[in-house]
C-alpha cells in the first residue's frame, strides 16, 4: 500500500524501525538536491534556506498539533535533553520516570551537582519524589523503547506541575508512528530525533517548547544563529534573538538532514498519522498473535498500544540468528528480540515473517 514510497529490497523484511527507520524515496531525492547545490554552488540561496526551515517547522507543528513558533530543529534527541538541562541550571533534581532509554539520564549521570532518581512507572513513587525534591525536571519516554508501552501524559503533567516541576518528553519512539497531540497535555518540552519512526536521517530532529519557556530557553541556549538576521551582510550591530523555539537552532544547521526529514514528515502528513497508526497496528496485531505463542511478549493482544513488540523466549539469541539468516531484520535488546513494523512493511511482509516463526522450533 505504502511500499512504493520506499526503495527497500524485495527480499528484505525490515522490522527494526525502533532502531533505525527507512528513508523515503522523496527524502533521499531531497538529499541529492542539497548535495548537488553544495557541489555546484556551495550554498543554498538565503531565501530558499529560510523557506526550507520554515516549511519544516510548519510540517512538524502540524504533526504535533502545535504552533510553528513552538518548534525548533535540533540534531538529535540528546540535544533536546541538553536544551532542557541548560534552560534550568538551578534545578538539581532529575527524575527519569518509567526508567527510560539512557538518553535522558546519562547527561546528568556524571555531573555531581545533580541528584537523579530512575524509577518505574508508578505515580505514587513519582508523587513522593516530587514532594521530597521540592522542584525537579521529570523526563518521560512517551513510548518505551523495549516494551512499546505508552505513557499517559496529561496525568503525569498535572502531577509534575502541581509540585512546580518541569516535564520533558522523549518522543523518539512515538513521533511518526502514533498520534501525538501536544495541545491535550501541558508538556513543557518534547523532543525527538528523526532517525526512527520519522524515517530519518540521523543528525536531525525537532523540539517543542511551551510558550512560557521560550524566553528563558533563548537566554540560556543562544548561539550566533539564534539571532534574528535579515541577511549575513554585516555583523557590526547584532540583532536580538528570535523569541520562538527556533532560537535553539544556534549553530550551523544540517540542511541535507533537515530536507530529508521534512520530506518524510510531509509523507506522514499526506497519509495521515491516524491512518499510519491504524496500518501499523493492524500489521503488528498479526505478528503479536504469533509471538504470544512463542514466549513472553512485552504487550498483550488485549491492550497493546504501539507496534513495538519484544519477545523473550528460551534461547532468544538462536531465534535472532534464525531470523537474520532469513533476511528478517530485527534487534536484540535486554535479552529480548524486538520487532517494530512501520508503513513500508506490507501485509505480505508480516505474513512471511509469521510463517517463518511458525516453522521455528524453540
Amino acid at each position: 500500500m505504502y511500499r512504493d514510497y520506499f526503495g527497500l529490497e524485495g527480499s528484505l523484511i525490515y522490522l527494526d524501525t525502533a532502531s533505525t527507520g527507512i528513508v523515503s524515496i522523496n527524502g533521499a531525492r531531497a538529499a541529492e538536491d542539497i548535495l548537488e547545490i553544495m557541489m555546484l554552488r556551495g550554498n543554498l540561496p538565503y531565501d530558499e534556506y529560510n523557506t526550507l526551515l520554515k516549511e519544516t517547522r510548519i510540517n512538524a507543528a502540524e504533526l504535533l498539533n502545535a504552533g510553528e513558533n513552538n518548534i525548533g530543529i535540533i540534531p538529535n534527541t540528546t540535544a533536546g535533553v541538553n536544551i532542557v538541562k541548560h534552560t534550568f541550571p538551578d534545578i538539581r533534581h532529575i527524575i527519569v520516570y518509567g526508567r527510560g532509554f539512557p538518553c535522558t539520564g546519562v547527561p546528568f549521570l556524571f555531573d555531581k551537582k545533580y541528584r537523579m532518581e530512575i524509577q518505574s512507572s508508578d505515580m505514587d513513587v513519582l508523587k513522593k519524589n516530587l514532594k521530597d525534591f521540592h522542584r525537579a525536571i521529570v523526563f518521560v519516554d512517551l513510548v518505551d523503547f523495549l516494551t512499546g508501552k505508552r505513557q499517559s501524559l496529561p496525568e503525569i503533567c498535572r502531577l509534575v506541575h502541581k509540585y512546580d516541576g518541569i516535564i520533558a518528553v522523549d518522543a523518539i519512539q512515538a513521533l511518526g508512528s502514533v498520534p501525538v497531540d501536544i495541545s491535550k497535555s501541558e508538556v513543557d518540552f518534547l523532543f525527538a530525533g528523526s532517525s526512527k519512526w520519522l524515517m530519518g536521517p540521523q543528525g536531525s530532529g525537532i523540539i517543542y517548547i511551551a510558550d512560557n519557556h521560550l524566553r528563558k530557553t533563548g537566554e540560556k541556549c543562544a548561539g550566533w544563529l539564534s539571532l534574528d538576521y535579515s541577511n549575513f551582510e554585516t555583523f557590526k550591530q547584532l540583532p536580538d534573538p528570535r523569541n520562538e523555539a527556533s532560537v535553539v537552532e544556534n549553530g550551523t544547521r544540517n540542511l541535507m538532514g533537515i530536507a530529508m526529514m521534512n520530506e518524510n514528515i510531509k509523507l506522514l502528513l499526506e497519509i495521515g498519522i491516524e491512518s499510519v497508526y491504524e496500518y501499523n497496528m493492524t500489521n503488528a496485531r498479526i505478528l503479536l498473535a504469533q509471538l504470544e505463542m512463542m514466549g513472553e511478549v512485552s504487550q498483550s493482544i488485549r491492550d497493546f498500544e504501539t507496534p513495538i513488540l519484544s519477545l523473550k523466549c528460551r534461547n532468544s539469541k538462536k531465534l535472532l540468528h534464525y531470523l537474520t539468516d532469513r533476511n528478517i531484520i530485527v534487534s536484540y535488546r535486554n535479552e529480548s528480540i524486538r520487532f517494530s513494523n512501520h508503513i513500508y512493511n506490507t501485509r505480505e511482509d508480516i505474513e512471511a515473517a509469521v510463517n517463518l516463526l511458525k516453522e521455528y522450533r524453540i
